[in-house]
């Protein structure tokens, strides 16, 4: 199973590849600037105040 879209998905850790689909799929994650995941990156704090707004809101 794996992430669609993202221009470096061959750097998302197999184990984590289910969850980074689900939480695709729910609007939860979103694609950073270059098409890109990012999975060894920081995350802004923007970013998870919007993930976690988006976590919130999914039923």
């Amino acid at each position: 199973m794996n992430a669609v879209g993202y221009a470096d998905q061959k750097n998302i850790s197999p184990w984590a590849a289910e969850a980074v689909l689900t939480l695709q799929k729910s609007g939860i994650i979103a694609v950073k600037d270059g098409n890109l995941f990012d999975p060894q990156g920081f995350i802004k704090k923007e970013e998870a105040a919007r993930m976690i707004a988006e976590l919130l809101q999914v039923k």
